[in-house]
């Protein structure tokens, strides 16, 4: 392992406007890039923006203006040299519904992969989001993380699965800033031995 390993834990403001979110997310970067962190983690819906809140239907979504902004956020990652973790909404062949979703791309601007959120509330799986299946974790310069979405941390069992894992590190985004998520993901996180990064709006 690598260290000291810095992580940019980024509160970014979320609103219906991709091409905003994604100018701020830019910005954000650029100053984790400047503070010398490795990698720079952003909340739940911080690229697309969060059901519910600023997406009321998913027909008014631009999908296509959300992809170029994944694009340009990879873009400036390579630029930077700086791997960014950010949540954003994953469309599926209609009629089935997106991912919320947690993309992770490297320091060289590649997409590693996505973690899709596996365990949904009642409301999402009825109207919004169809769950993931599996878990994600990475690797970068010898630490191992593993991701998690918003009332997933009320499932001991997902970050018990993550230790079994070898994840050093749990990078958890959320859109709630109730305080019970933050107090939930410190107790995990002292019960597995890991370390917790946890980033909300």
């Amino acid at each position: 392992m690598t260290f000291p390993f810095s992580i940019a834990v980024a509160q970014s403001v979320i609103s219906p406007d991709v091409r905003e979110n994604g100018r701020r997310m830019r910005d954000m970067m650029s100053e984790a890039k400047t503070a010398g962190c490795r990698l720079v983690q952003f909340p739940e819906g911080g690229l697309s923006g969060y059901v519910k809140s600023q997406i009321t239907d998913w027909a008014r979504v631009d999908w296509s203006a959300l992809r170029e902004e994944l694009d340009a956020v990879a873009a400036h990652a390579a630029r930077l040299e700086l791997w960014t973790v950010l949540g954003c909404n994953h469309r599926l062949t209609p009629p089935n519904r997106p991912h919320n979703s947690l993309y992770v791309i490297s320091d060289k601007g590649t997409l590693v992969g996505r973690y899709d959120k596996r365990l949904c509330s009642h409301t999402e799986l009825s109207n919004w989001y169809a769950p993931g299946v599996e878990s994600f974790v990475f690797d970068v310069d010898g630490v191992r993380f593993g991701l998690a979405l918003c009332i997933e941390v009320q499932f001991p069992e997902l970050f018990l699965d993550y230790a079994k894992q070898g994840v050093d590190c749990m990078l958890f985004s959320a859109y709630s800033d109730d305080p019970m998520y933050g107090i939930l993901a410190r107790a995990h996180a002292a019960t597995n031995n890991f370390w917790l990064s946890l980033s909300i709006p």
